[in-house]
């Protein structure tokens, strides 16, 4: 997979942006949210940090916060977060996994923000191999109804990593239904895997359907000569359409050498 961008980890910091006049000296007498200069000071530095995608350096300012005794709610909240964040960017995935899940629980994270932390956790669990997890939290979101593509290719990917291969199939089946309805194209690698989890499953007919939408939509030749083949060859193929199999492949370009030409004369 790719390395986070900086897009994300900025929208993944959301609320945790902090700004001087949210200093306090006494939580307790200027209200819950309130961070103590002592918290507050070296957060900033690690999201100033963080901007300029030094992730192990803002690590270290968040961990001078951690350090303070007797931390609020909020101050807590506030460097999960952006340990969360640091940690994605210094790919450091299981910590960041484990401090979005503590921001998710602290009760501080607006509605609107939580899709954003959920798949943050999803794809860092996919990034640390833990594809059982990473599917959990990304069909998580699938069910929020706010994934996208990319999202639902990931969880498709996390399933089939994680030998799930029915659950995978579900999903890319899902969504290639609903690029057709949009007319979209289906993507290639989609299907690509949509063939794979078939043959895991050893369902034949499944797989001759993938290879179908992979020739509807991406015409390549070795996809022809896959399904030809494997239709063709299928019991009780008429031999009466033997000749059509020969046009096919010349209408598709599979017919290159004389003796395939002559072949395709005499039948």
């Amino acid at each position: 997979m790719r390395r986070w961008n900086r897009y994300l980890l900025a929208a993944l910091l959301g609320t945790a942006s902090l700004a001087a006049p949210s200093l306090g000296t006494n939580p307790a007498a200027a209200g819950a949210d309130t961070v103590r200069a002592e918290v507050g000071k070296p957060l900033q530095a690690a999201q100033d940090l963080i901007g300029r995608g030094r992730y192990s350096d803002a690590l270290a300012q968040i961990r001078k916060s951690d350090k303070v005794a007797d931390k609020t709610p909020y101050e807590t909240y506030l460097i999960e977060r952006l340990r969360g964040a640091a940690a994605a960017g210094a790919g450091d995935s299981r910590t960041a996994a484990d401090a979005f899940q503590a921001v998710l629980k602290s009760g501080h994270v607006p509605a609107e923000e939580k899709p954003a932390l959920i798949r943050a956790i999803g794809e860092a669990y996919y990034r640390d191999k833990n594809y059982g997890r990473a599917a959990e939290w990304l069909e998580r979101l699938a069910q929020s109804g706010s994934a996208d593509a990319q999202s639902q290719t990931l969880l498709a990917q996390a399933y089939f990593l994680n030998s799930d291969f029915a659950a995978a199939t579900r999903v890319i089946e899902a969504q290639v239904a609903a690029d057709r309805k949009m007319g979209r194209v289906p993507n290639e690698t989609q299907l690509q895997l949509l063939t794979n989890c078939a043959l895991k499953q050893n369902d034949q007919a499944g797989y001759v359907r993938a290879l179908e939408l992979l020739v509807t939509y991406h015409p390549k030749p070795d996809y022809w000569v896959d399904l030809i083949r494997r239709v063709d060859s299928r019991p009780g193929f008429a031999d009466r359409l033997d000749l059509d199999i020969v046009r096919l492949k010349l209408a598709v370009g599979l017919l290159h050498t004389p003796d395939e030409y002559m072949e395709g004369a005499q039948v």
